[in-house]
């Protein structure tokens, strides 16, 4: 049992960066089979916004603020999010730029493995090759890919310190509505194709890891948030088993949990 009243709320799952190549059937099935499961529970709202991978966090976020606003309007429920990775970013972004908004017209950010400290693999590490063309090829991308720069390490650590710091009502509001859900594989052997070679050198460099992310990376900067910790990967909540070793109940089981704390 997924949620003892689904239709209380409506849904809206907020995609990361590449969203829009992952939501392809024969690549990912991005958020297919979550959405699937709300369904099947009763829920009668259930929608997917892809932020644009090519533009900013800032940029999306006000694109996702005028769609909060125009589900909110239209089926006067409050919006529970399920934001994924750069989603996180752009939810939380939107957020403080629209407080008055999102007090009254969201129930709950859940922000699942939030890069809000910038990946770690966006880091200089000297010694390690495969490293090394890593930050090369995220160093070259991000000239030409400003959604990309977003990831880059600490892009939003002091911005959100500052605000946490100055603004007490931003800090509550925030406090009040997000949840953090921290992932970290350590089934070695289960991590996702795509991301063994990531998950094998920030394991290697000492970090706890999803694969894409170091937990650390996941903390929320300034923010006091709920936090919720599950051993998954980056690709095992919201993708099908073309990429993910995960299955659908392993889904089900995390999705059930995360609702227990909307």
């Amino acid at each position: 049992m997924i949620s003892a009243t689904p239709n209380q709320y409506q849904y809206l799952f907020v995609g990361g960066i590449m969203g829009e190549l992952l939501a392809l059937p024969f690549i990912a099935s991005y958020f297919s089979e979550t959405q699937t499961l709300l369904r099947e529970q009763g829920a009668e709202h259930v929608e997917v916004y892809y932020p644009n991978s090519y533009k900013t966090a800032e940029d999306n976020a006000d694109t996702l603020s005028r769609l909060v606003l125009k589900l909110y309007r239209e089926n006067q429920k409050q919006v529970i999010l399920f934001c994924h990775s750069k989603g996180c970013l752009e939810a939380v972004i939107a957020l403080l730029e629209r407080p008055g908004l999102f007090k009254k017209a969201v129930h709950r950010i859940f922000c699942v493995q939030p890069p809000f400290k910038g990946s770690t693999l966006t880091e200089k590490r000297p010694g390690v090759l495969t490293s090394r063309i890593l930050n090369r090829t995220y160093r070259a991308g991000a000239k030409v890919w400003p959604g990309l720069r977003c990831l880059k390490k600490d892009a939003y650590t002091k911005k959100f310190e500052r605000i946490a710091q100055s603004r007490p009502d931003l800090s509550q509001l925030v406090s009040e509505k997000v949840v953090t859900v921290k992932g970290a594989k350590y089934q070695r052997e289960r991590v996702a194709w795509i991301l063994k070679v990531s998950h094998h050198l920030l394991w290697e460099g000492g970090d706890e890891t999803d694969g894409l992310l170091a937990l650390r990376d996941q903390e929320m900067p300034g923010f006091k948030v709920r936090e919720v910790k599950i051993p998954m990967d980056h690709s095992d909540l919201f993708t099908s088993r073309q990429i993910s070793n995960e299955n659908r109940e392993f889904k089900a089981q995390i999705l059930e949990k995360l609702l227990t704390l909307a």
